[in-house]
């Protein structure tokens, strides 16, 4: 009896372990988006910056459940027109000219807009200040046009992106939870995006310089067109998104996917439900 407790144990108390691991050295942000009512997001990484749900965020309880690790209760309803989330600028999530990670869960529907619709954003994407009042042009961006989503760095004289057509939005954006991670690799100089741990696009990245602004972090939303010209919103229920200032590998990125959705046998990766 006690070795079958062990048994199932054990795949829980070793998940925690690489969690911890990774979530210390790594982990700059983290938006659970649990507390399922109110105007803030609370940051559980160390960096302990909070965000604020502007213009009526609302709140999606359809969540997934049940799994080693719980996303529950609630996730961020973005409605599209004038809602996001916003956090201060913080040295931590600003990642210069260096590697990171980009890692949530999403649940919409294939974008049908013209429009540069964003997931994430941290920077601007004018130099002239139209964007923001001393925008330089420089960011970081995850974001959904024209049926596509695109992952984007940009230094404000090299911008990279995964380009049209790579990764089309029907593959992410399925009316279920997916799994989305963005990587940008220093040392190899590539841009990854991955769905549901599968590597969807790998691009070389030529940015060399910092695309560090001293702007917001943004997610579900960028400027509306009252402030700065812009409806760059999209309609979406966004769950824990993770911040991470270095590369995770593809093992990190499938642990992660293991921990809130199912991973097919024989994937390599182990998924434990705890009875």
């Amino acid at each position: 009896m006690v070795r079958r407790i062990l048994v199932f144990l054990l795949p829980a108390l070793l998940w925690a372990g690489f969690s911890t691991a990774v979530s210390a050295q790594t982990l700059v942000a983290h938006y659970k988006f649990d507390e399922n009512g109110g105007a803030t997001a609370a940051d559980s990484s160390s960096t302990g910056n909070t965000g604020t749900l502007e213009n009526g965020v609302g709140w999606d309880t359809n969540v997934l459940t049940g799994w080693v690790y719980d996303f529950g209760p609630s996730a961020a309803l973005f409605d599209g027109v004038d809602d996001r989330m916003t956090a201060p600028d913080d040295p931590a999530i600003n990642f210069g000219a260096g590697s990171f990670t980009i890692s949530m869960m999403i649940k919409g529907t294939t974008d049908t807009l013209t429009d540069q619709n964003t997931l994430l954003i941290k920077g601007t994407r004018s130099s002239d200040g139209s964007d923001y009042p001393g925008s330089g042009g420089k960011r970081y961006e995850l974001y959904a046009r024209a049926g596509n989503i695109y992952f984007t760095v940009d230094d404000n004289v090299t911008k990279t992106e995964t380009g049209g057509g790579s990764l089309p939005g029907a593959t992410v954006m399925t009316g279920d939870w997916v799994h989305l991670v963005a990587v940008r690799d220093r040392v190899a100089d590539v841009l990854h995006i991955y769905v549901d741990r599968v590597q969807e696009v790998e691009r070389a990245d030529s940015t060399n310089n910092s695309i560090d602004e001293s702007t917001p972090l943004m997610i579900g939303g960028f400027w509306t067109n009252t402030e700065f010209g812009h409806y760059q919103n999209y309609a979406a229920s966004i769950d824990d998104v993770r911040l991470y200032n270095d590369v995770l590998s593809e093992f990190e990125i499938e642990m992660l996917y293991a921990s809130g959705t199912e991973v097919p046998a024989g994937s390599g990766a182990s998924h434990w439900e705890l009875y």
